[in-house]
């Protein structure tokens, strides 16, 4: 999992929040309402917007790269 951190007036929180999940102390899924492929973003888009489906935070996933 990776993060894209807030700014924050306390620099050591991101990074703390970080070790905890990497060491399995916690869990931030619960953070995301909403999970779907990156395809599908105007549509995640289109729920958060209108705050429809309890959709408060969107995580989007790229498909994975096609085999050679």
């Amino acid at each position: 999992m990776s993060m894209i951190e807030p700014i924050s007036e306390v620099p050591s929180v991101p990074e703390r929040a970080q070790a905890e999940a990497r060491a399995g102390e916690s869990d931030p899924s619960f953070l995301a309402t909403h999970r779907m492929s990156l395809e599908d973003a105007p549509r995640g888009y289109q729920l958060f917007k209108a705050k429809q489906d309890g959709c408060v935070r969107a995580v989007f996933t790229p498909a994975p790269a096609a085999s050679a």
